[in-house]
């Protein structure tokens, strides 16, 4: 999953760093996705898009199980956008 965001050069992306759960516990993985974007908002909702094209599209069989991780067993527990302390105005 991670492979094909990171060869499709999305603009913002920064890095993505994964992470496995050393114990039983659930989530079992986290990925950390850094963007230099002004709006990561944006930046995120873009790549689906942008990792289409090397899937063969976004009709095909390939982008449809990239993009469906029930498909790989795995799941989505919580998603959320943080700014960088000092990077923004941020009451402390």
């Amino acid at each position: 999953h991670i492979r094909h965001i990171a060869a499709a050069g999305i603009p913002g992306f920064t890095q993505i760093t994964p992470y496995v759960h050393e114990g039983e516990g659930d989530p079992r993985f986290l990925h950390l996705y850094e963007f230099d974007s002004d709006d990561p908002e944006a930046t995120f909702a873009s790549m689906p898009g942008l990792v289409a094209p090397r899937l063969g599209g976004q009709d095909s069989l390939a982008f449809e199980e990239w993009a469906d991780l029930r498909a790989a067993g795995g799941y989505t527990v919580y998603v959320n956008t943080f700014a960088l302390l000092g990077a923004r105005d941020v009451d402390d």
